[in-house]
């Protein structure tokens, strides 16, 4: 309907909804790109580290499968409230900067693949300030997802140093039955 409007010259009568569509995924389901730009900065774990340097490339096209299943965000408590929380927010933001008038420009007839990185998008489908907008939800995800992230990086690292404290006690008793043949 919107698309025919717009062919027609005429107000597109669903603006609004096409608006908030926009933004509800940036950076795919849960809108992770902005947990993929802290992950590698802010990690401390080692493993949470690799994964935020291997997932911000495919994240900017829109490929979260890496931290969805890797970190991972689907059917963790942690990450249950910024998974939801930062859908909603994305599709306010859209409404938001529609009401604003940010969206004048806006073109439902573009339709670029899916992998296309959402600034990019916002740019080709509303121009500069769609892109203005993407920057700001996508920081604002980040935001966030930055106090949960810290939650479960910090369980990771408390892992990895348990761990390797158990290494280092079987090394020292692998290093004494060694002295004791000797």
């Amino acid at each position: 309907t919107n698309i025919n409007a717009f062919m027609a010259g005429e107000e597109m009568p669903y603006f609004i909804f096409t608006a908030a569509m926009m933004y509800y995924a940036l950076g795919g389901t849960g809108n992770t790109l902005g947990l993929a730009l802290i992950m590698p900065f802010t990690a401390k774990s080692e493993r949470y580290k690799a994964l935020g340097k291997w997932s911000l490339g495919p994240a900017f096209a829109i490929i979260n499968e890496p931290l969805i299943f890797g970190l991972p965000v689907v059917l963790n408590p942690i990450f249950f409230i910024p998974l939801v929380l930062t859908a909603i927010l994305n599709g306010v933001i859209g409404i938001l900067f529609f009401n604003i008038g940010f969206f004048n420009t806006l073109n439902p007839t573009i339709q670029l693949p899916w992998i296309t990185p959402a600034p990019i998008s916002a740019f080709f489908r509303i121009g500069i300030l769609g892109v203005v907008a993407s920057i700001i939800a996508i920081l604002l995800n980040g935001l966030i997802y930055y106090p949960f992230f810290r939650r479960a990086d910090k369980l990771a690292y408390l892992e990895e140093q348990n761990e390797l404290e158990a290494h280092i006690e079987e090394l020292e008793e692998v290093e004494a039955a060694a002295q004791e043949i000797v």
